[in-house]
């Protein structure tokens, strides 16, 4: 079919995080809006990914994140942006995520919820980092990308944002006020927002979902226990099954990335210990995934650089200090060969 040819995929790479299969299938809803059968999209699945979506084992079947965010491409190609981010969030039912969709939309509570999206963030939603932070009155979600996405970042972030927004909604049986701030431009005018999702966006620094701390109590209406528990138990598997095929790369960056939260950089003697296994095998592990841990440590380094830069007003001696570097000629020379421009005209330009 003509739209195949639209995507011809780029090979994956070794070190390309993964995204469990469930993570590509949309509601039936959705299919039926777009004018494409399930079938279509299983055609598409197969040509693309050579997955036969009908006969895998969800729990244990992993694709690249590189070609997710084709599928996404895709489906805004098909129907717009506008319509995309609509029903992908309208449409999306306890099934959507697997195992994880359906413990979360069958919580107790708006906190049990939240707990099981973010316990999994790191498998559903690898690009992005997802914290909680909670003030005496309001509980904030911050979602920070942590990996290049290219022109699709803004909508990655809006829909994984809008997703957990609804999801929240939903368990607190549609009584949770839930505020939505962006770091970005909003991709589309503000009455798109009111319409389709009852919110205007607020601008700040962080993308961010805020709502009443009190809220994290509700009681869901939808709390069923033998789900929830059989559910539960299906989380467990998945997570032991993404262990195995995760790549070590992405658990180097991942143990990286959480030590940086800190301005604490792990070195190679460390990761290997937090990994159980000697440096010697670390190393030749992240070879064959042609990677390296001094390449690894100095994008994580240069990501915080990065995000401070954007997000603050430290002095550029004080960030190059909070990214590991001991001084700031060296930091500079780093920055302008990672980011094609100085830390400087990079602040101006943002």
């Amino acid at each position: 079919m003509f739209w195949f040819k639209l995507w011809n995929l780029p090979p994956d790479q070794p070190n390309d995080p993964l995204v469990p299969i469930f993570a590509f299938m949309l509601s039936q809803k959705t299919f039926n809006r777009m004018g494409v059968g399930a079938k279509v999209w299983e055609q598409f699945l197969k040509h693309c990914v050579n997955i036969d979506i009908c006969n895998v084992d969800e729990l244990n079947t992993f694709i690249s994140v590189k070609t997710y965010l084709q599928v996404i491409r895709f489906g805004t190609s098909m129907c717009g942006t506008e319509k995309f981010i609509h029903w992908y969030v309208e449409d999306s039912g306890p099934h959507h995520f697997g195992p994880v969709g359906m413990a979360a939309a069958t919580a107790p509570t708006v906190s049990a919820c939240l707990d099981v999206w973010l316990q999994h963030a790191y498998i559903t939603a690898p690009l992005i980092n997802i914290e909680q932070v909670k003030s005496q009155n309001d509980v904030t979600i911050y979602f920070d990308d942590v990996l290049d996405m290219g022109p699709v970042k803004d909508l990655y972030i809006e829909l994984s944002m809008l997703l957990i927004r609804r999801k929240i909604q939903e368990a607190s049986n549609g009584t949770s006020q839930v505020r939505v701030r962006l770091a970005h431009e909003p991709i589309h005018a503000l009455e798109y927002y009111d319409r389709f999702f009852n919110l205007r966006p607020e601008s700040g620094q962080r993308n961010a979902l805020i709502f009443p701390r009190g809220d994290l109590e509700i009681e869901s209406e939808n709390y069923s226990p033998l789900p929830y528990i059989r559910a539960l138990e299906d989380c467990e598997g998945l997570r032991e099954n993404f262990r195995r095929h995760e790549r070590v790369s992405h658990q180097v960056r991942q143990l990286l990335v959480e030590g940086s939260k800190n301005n604490r950089f792990y070195t190679l003697d460390q990761v290997a210990d937090r990994l159980c296994m000697s440096v010697r095998t670390l190393t030749r592990r992240l070879g064959n995934e042609h990677a390296s841990f001094r390449d690894l440590l100095s994008q994580v380094r240069l990501e915080l650089a990065k995000k401070q830069l954007q997000n603050t007003e430290l002095p550029i001696k004080t960030i190059c200090s909070n990214a590991g570097f001991t001084n700031v000629s060296a930091f500079s020379r780093a920055f302008r060969k990672y980011m094609k421009v100085s830390p400087t005209d990079f602040r101006q330009r943002e």
